[in-house]
């Protein structure tokens, strides 16, 4: 017995049309899996956006979220979070107690989630990612 959610994402500027499906198996997009390689245009096209280094935001994108889950929730126990984890979701682990601001519909979307990380980066703002400062060292 297989379960399937289906989560349609509206496609954002970058053109890369998103439609997950969680399935026992994982992740699929455009019917097939969610991979790498999508992350990786994803983060190169608002690097490039934004005029901040696609290593940088590729480093710490996969520190923070190594599945490349878009739907991941943080791991980091939080006994008053959502599941008793931190409140911090999709690709760059935003964190929705610290900017209430973000839905977190809208930070499980890779568009807008690497769209708002590249921005942030770009008025440098990169400690707002513990796995920055753990890369990086202090900015």
């Amino acid at each position: 017995f297989q379960t399937t959610t289906t989560t349609t994402v509206d496609t954002g500027p970058s053109g890369v049309s998103i439609e997950l499906q969680k399935k026992d198996k994982g992740l699929t997009a455009l019917g097939v899996p969610y991979s790498t390689d999508i992350a990786k245009d994803l983060v190169n096209y608002y690097a490039d956006k934004w005029d901040v280094s696609p290593r940088v935001m590729w480093n710490v994108v996969t520190c923070e979220n190594k599945a490349l889950n878009p739907m991941l929730q943080s791991y980091f126990p939080y006994k008053d979070g959502p599941n008793s984890r931190e409140n911090s979701w999709g690709l760059a682990q935003w964190n929705l107690d610290a900017h209430p601001e973000f839905k977190r519909e809208q930070v499980q979307n890779p568009d807008f989630a690497l769209n708002e990380m590249a921005k942030s980066f770009n008025k440098g703002d990169y400690w707002k990612w513990t796995c920055y400062t753990k890369i990086y060292g202090k900015t």
